[in-house]
């Protein structure tokens, strides 16, 4: 009876399926010693429960907490591109260093308003503790128009290093230009190009950002391993344009500004290899 309640109960439905094979009558223990009883198959039946309901909160609040996780993907607030740089950066940007050392800051006033028993110390502690929570909380959830466009340069580099050429076009906006290429010749472009380079890797070396209402340049310095040619540098000119649907950053115009140090015509396009 008890072992039907815990596999059969609404509480411990996500782990049903797994609490009707050791119900069955009869059923050997481990060690071959006879037949379990229904209180021993009742604890087995709790345990397995137990722990897929433990791993089934640890999955989601380990995806709610991750950078790309479930409330970004799906839910995440999406700070718009009018908001003041510097604000958004300060409040919704995340600040690792400070923030470990808030939470230390908050663990050492706790522990010793408790040793000591000075209420006002481990009072401070407790809300220095909880604005930093908030404020973590908050940068998680909250996306800022640098961030996006930050990300966007990293997954255009890195799509590009995995020769995935549909990844790279979905952050190219159908108006975009290179060189001598509009849209249709980069996307043919890219995937010859990337086929015959055959990159094994790509690096930012550096990167810098100028944003100003709705639209972005970013200078991106490129360390490329490739399989043949040995590592390349490039230097890049992207301009973006931050497009309210589907809702991130689109590269209008391409410019590859230099190779290996040498400088590149205005209209250049990604050469083929020789």
């Amino acid at each position: 009876r008890a072992s039907e309640f815990l596999c059969k109960g609404g509480f411990f439905h996500p782990a049903r399926k797994n609490c009707h094979a050791p119900i069955r009558a009869g059923r050997q223990l481990p060690d071959g010693n006879g037949v379990a009883p229904p209180t021993v198959l009742a604890i087995q039946c709790f345990s397995k429960s137990w722990q897929n309901l433990i791993a089934t909160e640890y999955n989601v609040f380990t995806s709610i907490i991750h950078p790309h996780g479930v409330i970004r993907s799906l839910g995440y607030i999406r700070l718009s591109t009018g908001f003041p740089r510097s604000t958004g950066a300060i409040i919704f940007e995340n600040h690792w260093a400070i923030w470990a050392a808030m939470l230390l800051l908050a663990i050492a006033a706790i522990w010793r308003g408790i040793n000591t028993r000075q209420a006002l110390v481990r009072n401070i502690g407790g809300v220095i503790l909880a604005v930093t929570m908030i404020w973590i909380l908050t940068a998680t959830l909250v996306v800022t128009p640098h961030e996006r466009l930050v990300n966007a340069n990293d997954a255009i580099i890195s799509a590009a290093a995995h020769d995935d050429v549909p990844a790279v076009m979905r952050y190219i906006s159908h108006r975009a230009i290179f060189g001598q290429w509009k849209y249709a010749q980069i996307q043919s472009g890219l995937a010859n190009r990337l086929k015959a380079i055959h990159i094994t890797g790509n690096i930012i070396r550096s990167m810098t950002v100028h944003m100003q209402a709705g639209q972005a340049v970013t200078h991106v310095v490129i360390w490329t391993s490739t399989r043949d040619y040995g590592p390349v540098i490039t230097s890049w000119r992207f301009v973006w344009q931050d497009h309210p649907r589907p809702g991130n950053w689109r590269i209008r115009e391409v410019d590859l500004l230099a190779i290996n140090g040498r400088r590149t015509r205005p209209d250049a396009v990604i050469p083929l290899p020789r």
